[in-house]
């Protein structure tokens, strides 16, 4: 037999026990403690992290990177041709410096593993 699904009573809706502003003074204290903590340890936990740790090191950095990019939304009526030759010259060239720097992080990286000791 389906039982109902069981809801909160109505009096915790916005009130002190309501589980949304729990969660939201938990959160609130946590992040306070955090801050905290890492005012004071920050700076050396990150070191030991890159020195023991590289595999996670990176992976904080590369979490800490935008997503996504923001770009000017131009029209392109308003874009002669002459500039618009330009910035495809530019971006190619970004691209091809993109590219040389991915290959020697890849080098980087697998020199990074390769010294890394395992964890054996």
């Amino acid at each position: 037999m389906h039982k109902p699904k069981r809801r909160a009573p109505t009096f915790w809706k916005d009130g002190p026990n309501d589980p949304s502003v729990l969660r939201g003074e938990l959160g609130r204290r946590f992040l306070s403690a955090f801050v905290s903590d890492f005012a004071r340890k920050g700076r050396r936990a990150i070191e030991q992290l890159r020195r023991h740790r590289r595999q996670d090191y990176l992976r904080l950095a590369l979490a800490l990177l935008p997503k996504e990019f923001r770009i000017k939304e131009v029209e392109l009526a308003e874009v002669s041709d002459e500039e618009l030759a330009e910035s495809l010259a530019a971006i190619r060239t970004l691209v091809k410096q993109q590219e040389k720097e991915r290959s020697s992080i890849g080098t980087s990286l697998a020199k990074i593993d390769s010294d890394t000791p395992s964890p054996d």
